[in-house]
């Protein structure tokens, strides 16, 4: 075994909510040299090992070379084979067990014991990508603490965090707009959409227990997406450098833009299947759309992590 086998694999997870900007941020991290994007991880065992979605390059998952190769390297064996593994998944990542995610002393003997396995497994996902990629620090945009806090957990990987924040009023709005899920090859369908009611409630619960992965991160960074797109690279290196990571090289955010190469992703938003040239701008539609009861509510329900992380009840 090599060294660079023996040594830990860097993991990025960025942290917070959906719709706040993920995809983008990964999609450009993953541009960073030594640094692979590999989309929304937490969804590789159902989404793709069963049910064969689309990755990133447009190839169903379990045809895809970039993807075969990982499970080859990590486990010595087939994605259909690695499929069970969406089992014991469901054993230890749900929403209804983050007490026992959160708080070990709450952990009954059989949670234990599966967790102990997941995290193993994950373990060797890991592995199989670095291997498989050639790269040393692995962008995992899963976004949900239950799944931050149990790669805290997994021997082997050094885990820096992003904490991304996007004001609650935009990512409400996000959640009401009908968006096609192109990954689902085999039919049309469409993301699911919430209420302003779902979206603040899930805002604040996602925001507040992804602090709590603070205190194990290698790195721990907060930031907010409407900054970062006011001064990307400043703020991707000036994080890069707290993890003792290779920074953006000059010239990649010229213009306000980015080239956007294949990049093989398990799951995320639509976007991911973007190539080539990649404007940052601000999707401010809310701001003069998202009006009466709805934007109220989120205001209310949401007012002191808005007031916490730098917002204003006017706007951004």
């Amino acid at each position: 075994m090599s060294d660079n086998e023996n040594a830990p694999v860097d993991v990025v997870f960025i942290a917070g909510f959906g719709r706040s900007g993920s995809t983008l941020l990964a999609q450009i991290m993953g541009q960073l040299p030594g640094t692979v994007s590999v989309g929304e991880l937490r969804h590789l065992w159902l989404r793709g090992a069963t049910e064969n979605q689309l990755c990133g390059c447009g190839q169903p998952f379990r045809q895809c070379a970039f993807w075969d190769t990982v499970a080859q390297q990590g486990f010595g064996q087939s994605w259909e084979q690695l499929a069970k593994i969406a089992e014991l998944q469901l054993r230890v990542d749900a929403i209804r067990l983050i007490p026992q995610v959160f708080f070990r002393s709450l952990r009954g003997k059989s949670y234990r014991q599966d967790a102990e396995q997941y995290c193993l497994e994950l373990g060797r996902l890991f592995r199989g990508i670095r291997a498989a990629s050639g790269a040393q620090t692995i962008i995992d945009s899963s976004k949900t603490p239950m799944h931050g806090r149990l790669l805290l957990e997994t021997p082997g990987l050094r885990v820096h965090i992003i904490h991304l924040t996007r004001d609650s009023r935009a990512v409400a709005y996000s959640w009401q707009r009908k968006k096609d899920r192109p990954e689902i090859h085999w039919k049309q369908e469409a993301m699911p959409q919430y209420g302003a009611l779902k979206s603040a409630v899930w805002w604040n619960g996602a925001n507040v227990t992804a602090e709590l992965l603070a205190r194990k991160a290698a790195t721990f960074v907060q930031f907010r997406y409407e900054d970062f797109l006011q001064a990307p690279q400043a703020t991707l290196n000036d994080f890069m450098s707290k993890a003792s990571l290779p920074p953006l090289e000059a010239g990649v955010l010229a213009n306000g833009q980015i080239n956007v190469d294949v990049q093989h992703t398990v799951a995320g938003n639509p976007g991911r299947f973007r190539t080539g040239p990649v404007v940052l701008q601000p999707d401010n539609e809310w701001l003069g759309s998202f009006r009466g009861s709805s934007r109220a509510m989120v205001d209310v329900l949401t007012f002191p992590w808005l007031w916490r992380y730098g917002y204003r009840l006017a706007g951004k």
